[in-house]
């Protein structure tokens, strides 16, 4: 889970094209460091989760020892647990790729046209 957990950190290239839309930009330290510290927690918790849970046995990557949880006849929340924390490598890597492509974009466009668009008053959202 560590690889993820580095993946999902990675926004710092992004954050530059995420605030220049903000209208109170002096807020921003507290939106970031809080989706930062909510991740954190996320992860920590999920790590604690499966260290308790499976002990000497946890697999590479942690969240595949939770697809033996999720058998029927186990309690319904331990499924649903389960089913969370496996789908949340995937959920994680596929939402990154929106900030990822929105700082591809913005650089294409200054590669290829030599302009900055984001400083452009014609291309700003009112």
């Amino acid at each position: 889970m560590v690889p993820i957990v580095i993946y999902s950190q990675v926004l710092h290239e992004g954050i530059p094209m995420l605030a220049q839309p903000a209208r109170n930009k002096k807020q921003l330290h507290r939106v970031f460091g809080g989706a930062l510290m909510f991740a954190c927690v996320v992860y920590a918790s999920f790590s604690v989760m499966a260290a308790l849970r499976f002990r000497q046995d946890i697999a590479p990557t942690g969240s595949l020892n939770w697809n033996t949880t999720r058998q029927p006849g186990n309690p319904i929340l331990v499924r649903i647990i389960s089913y969370i924390v496996m789908m949340t490598p995937s959920i994680v890597v596929c939402s990154a790729y929106p900030l990822c492509s929105i700082t591809l974009v913005a650089n294409l466009i200054i590669l290829i046209t030599g302009k900055d668009l984001s400083n452009d008053p014609k291309h700003k959202r009112s």
